[in-house]
């Protein structure tokens, strides 16, 4: 690794937890290339905030897509009950007819 300017800072044991591994458990190619890409060269603090500050924002996507769909169910919901309440009155003019017959 070390030909590599690659530091994992942790025993090479470990080093396959870090790649994204397929369906069947095994790390494509591909994969392993990109992400020892990633690893060359030292570290800085960017390495470290980057990520934090992205997962922080994409709580911030999902909370926002969150409200959202609830504001969708709660508008179907809304028109669902509106929806009952036409077939009920529908249903108590046609039953009030058929009495009057």
């Amino acid at each position: 690794m070390e030909d590599l300017d690659i530091n994992l800072g942790m025993d090479t044991t470990s080093v396959f937890h870090i790649f994204r591994k397929d369906l069947n458990g095994q790390v494509p190619l591909a994969e392993m290339l990109t992400t020892m890409m990633r690893l060359r060269g030292g570290t800085s603090k960017a390495d470290f905030i980057g990520p934090s500050v992205m997962i922080g924002g994409l709580g911030d996507d999902l909370q926002r897509d969150i409200r959202k769909v609830q504001e969708m169910v709660l508008s179907s919901h809304k028109v669902m009950q509106g929806c009952q309440r036409q077939v009920r009155e529908l249903t108590e003019k046609r039953w009030a007819a058929a009495v009057e017959l």
